[in-house]
């Protein structure tokens, strides 16, 4: 199931969102993406994000920053994040640029993210927003 228009698409798969992010990224795409994923997080709740970068082949400093803060407000809302795919150029670009990449929790495969959340999803409650509607 989809959720939002072609500029900010959430996939609901089970518990878990996946969002697909693909060039260009830029301030008002991550901002557009952050405010439908945390409205969707406060009315419908989740078990995890999987942030899906494998359609990004540019990320620079800036960028990165805004994606933080993307992660950031998820986590704060209760539901794990988990970066998907990012392209050794991405990767290389970033670490060259010397950003802090000490928050990213990142795998390659869109399924071994959802492992990961589903382990972290038995662990504790990472849904406080659950079924809260204002």
């Amino acid at each position: 199931m989809n959720v939002g228009d072609s500029s900010a698409v959430l996939q609901l798969i089970g518990r878990f969102v996946i969002i697909p992010l693909r060039d260009p990224v830029y301030q008002e795409v991550i901002v557009n993406l952050s405010n439908k994923l945390q409205d969707h997080l406060f009315h419908e709740g989740a078990g995890g994000v999987v942030v899906d970068m494998t359609g990004v082949e540019v990320l620079d400093e800036q960028d990165f920053g805004y994606l933080r803060q993307m992660v950031q407000s998820i986590e704060v809302m209760g539901a794990p994040v988990v970066l998907v795919g990012i392209r050794p150029g991405v990767a290389a670009g970033l670490t060259m640029l010397g950003v802090d990449e000490s928050w990213v929790r990142a795998t390659r495969t869109v399924e071994r993210a959802m492992g990961l959340l589903k382990d972290a999803d038995q662990i504790h409650d990472t849904n406080p927003f659950a079924g809260r509607h204002s």
